[in-house]
């Protein structure tokens, strides 16, 4: 049993090195609500935590700040002026933390990072793409969900994902993991 099992993780793996050789836009992922709200119900379904995935735009204002420095031999402090930044991060929060991502304006990136790790379950810094690696580790049931989405995307020459295709692809992630689960029981 185990010796099959090692079979078909090989030949998943083939499949998906095949896929990402043929197709350009193997496992990227642009954000939308609606890709939110699905990768939010799994996590639910899964560990039973009520939550969002959402898009946040996080801003720091224009602003000085004491840096070091090496000049001539010696390590310095100096004032330095930074311009405003906006840094975009997908994160899954609580649903009853949601209240607490909204216009956020910080002092500097540590006290960004400070409550986006006190206060998500997960966040990742986002530039346009989804870091689908980062999401599986986190949450590794979102592997399958990510891989069937690919190979639909695929299949049929689409990029863009529809609602449909989501909740297709939620129900085949979660009728797989039952019957999974059902064998472990049984075993």
């Amino acid at each position: 049993m185990l010796d099959d099992i090692n079979k078909e993780r090989i030949r998943l793996q083939k499949e998906i090195d095949l896929l990402k050789r043929r197709y350009e836009y193997y496992d990227q992922f642009n954000f939308s609500e609606e890709l939110g709200n699905a990768i939010a119900f799994l996590i639910n379904e899964f560990e039973n935590k009520d939550c969002v995935c959402k898009k946040i735009v996080c801003e720091i204002p224009e602003h000085t700040e004491l840096v070091s420095r090496h000049f001539l031999g010696k390590d310095q402090l100096v004032t330095k002026r930074f311009s405003k930044k906006n840094f975009s991060f997908i994160v899954v929060v609580e649903k009853e933390f949601t209240n607490q991502f909204e216009n956020l304006k910080f002092g500097s990136f540590e006290e960004m990072k400070n409550l986006l790790e006190i206060s998500s379950l997960f966040f990742v810094k986002y530039d346009g793409l989804l870091d689908l690696e980062m999401f599986g580790i986190v949450f590794p049931y979102l592997n399958m969900f990510f891989q069937s989405l690919n190979e639909w995307r695929y299949r049929t020459g689409r990029v863009t994902l529809d609602e449909d295709i989501l909740s297709e692809t939620l129900l085949q992630v979660l009728n797989y993991s039952s019957v999974k689960q059902d064998f472990k029981v049984r075993i």
